[in-house]
């Protein structure tokens, strides 16, 4: 069931905004409205939205707000490496450039028509569709950790082990994962994971930028890339980008 958060503090387009979700939604969701950034903030620290239910899928965010901005709000997002798709609603076009980032899936300008406003969230419910999937790390014979393909950002080999680095509650963490990377590899080959070298395999998902032969993942670290991978690599991440990145 996908969660949809509406912050905007005018109840008007508030309402409008109720309504546009409830037609895509067709009583098969839920949506939570925040008439304010500072209250979206507030719940935040009241429940663990690191919990299953607890943060939104999507949130319909107004840019310029009394207290706590859309940009506050994002930004928020951001520093806990929360996966919250965002859509950025707005009168503002000169803050947009501010507004861009991880996770933010465009901006429409009030006033928009539904038309308009479903054609942005039928892409950005395929993106929550497709971050759902999951996979195991084996790490015994009755141990077990199933994750979403979108916690990990890579995996490294540790012959013959491999070695996951994945994202919860806002901290990196590693496994350790009984099989080879070799066999990650062909798990993972639909799934926008690439072998930069014979050790890293990436979730490009998880890639910040990318120059040349480097790329820098999102948890700060920086990664190179094979000479015989190279062109291999590009020609999979411009294509990534032009289906996924926003």
């Amino acid at each position: 069931m996908i969660t949809i958060g509406i912050c905007e503090d005018d109840i008007e387009y508030r309402k409008v905004l109720c309504n546009y979700c409830q037609k895509i939604l067709n009583n098969t969701g839920e949506i939570r409205e925040y008439p304010s950034g500072d209250i979206f903030l507030e719940n935040f620290r009241q429940k663990n939205f690191y919990d299953e239910g607890g943060v939104p899928d999507i949130l319909l965010l107004d840019i310029e707000m009394a207290g706590a901005s859309g940009i506050d709000v994002k930004k928020r997002l951001a520093r806990l490496m929360l996966e919250t798709r965002i859509l950025f609603v707005t009168n503002h076009d000169e803050m947009m450039e501010e507004a861009y980032g991880k996770y933010v899936f465009g901006f429409l300008k009030k006033p928009f028509t539904y038309e308009e406003f479903k054609q942005k969230m039928d892409d950005i419910m395929e993106d929550v569709d497709r971050g759902r999937r999951k996979t195991e790390i084996i790490t015994g014979k009755h141990d077990r950790v199933t994750l979403f393909l979108s916690q990990i950002i890579y995996l490294k080999s540790a012959k013959p082990y491999t070695e996951v680095y994945f994202v919860k509650k806002g901290s990196v963490l590693k496994k350790l994962d009984e099989r080879g990377i070799k066999r990650w590899e062909d798990e993972l080959q639909f799934e926008n994971f690439f072998l930069i070298d014979r050790s890293y395999l990436v979730n490009l998902e998880h890639v910040e930028n990318a120059r040349e032969n480097k790329i820098w993942l999102d948890n700060g670290m920086e990664l190179k890339i094979s000479r015989r991978k190279k062109t291999i690599f590009w020609n999979l991440y411009k294509k990534y980008l032009l289906l996924y990145a926003k």
